[in-house]
């Protein structure tokens, strides 16, 4: 037993040893929890990490470039990502998190390495026109050079994305 009815299932590699863990987001109180020996909750440790605010869609991905996969949110309402970078020792301090404005409403978070270095760049799809949004520098959007923040227009509105590296780079 993990979780509970309403949570959101969103499993990745927490702790950095090579496995998934099983986690959930619980949208009621904006909290992940995670399970680190992958059994029930009960006597077992278990990661919280809670990203306050409303309105959220859970991401998770490697955006720091270490071992493990961090957990964030995206807000749809402003486009804004917060990723909490250190899994293990939430302190609220602004450190601790990495906070990007990249996409708007209507848009769909589609995180993923789509340039082969190991780290995730922070992505959104706009089924409105078919565009995809890629932030390879996990920069808000506003501030970022034209070379490190892509926006490729597919014409293909209302699809459904697919992000990936699907280009081998070695």
């Amino acid at each position: 037993q993990v979780g509970m009815e309403g949570d959101i299932p969103i499993p990745g590699d927490y702790d950095g040893d090579g496995m998934d863990e099983f986690a959930v987001w619980r949208p009621q109180d904006h909290t992940f929890y995670v399970s680190l020996n992958n059994t029930d909750w009960a006597g077992n440790p278990v990661l919280i990490v809670k990203i306050d605010g409303a309105g959220e869609i859970p991401i998770k991905g490697n955006f720091d470039d270490d071992p493990a996969d961090e957990m964030g949110v995206w807000r749809e309402s402003d486009g804004v990502w917060t990723i909490a970078l250190d899994n293990s020792t939430q302190t609220n301090d602004p450190n601790d998190y990495l906070i990007v404005q990249t996409g708007m409403q209507g848009d769909i978070p589609i995180a993923a390495d789509y340039e082969g270095d190991g780290m995730d760049e922070i992505a959104v799809w706009r089924p409105v026109d078919g565009s995809y949004f890629i932030n390879y520098h996990n920069v808000d959007w506003a501030t970022c050079p034209l070379d490190e923040c892509v926006a490729v227009r597919t014409d293909v509105p209302n699809g459904t994305p697919v992000p990936g590296q699907f280009e081998r780079t070695y």
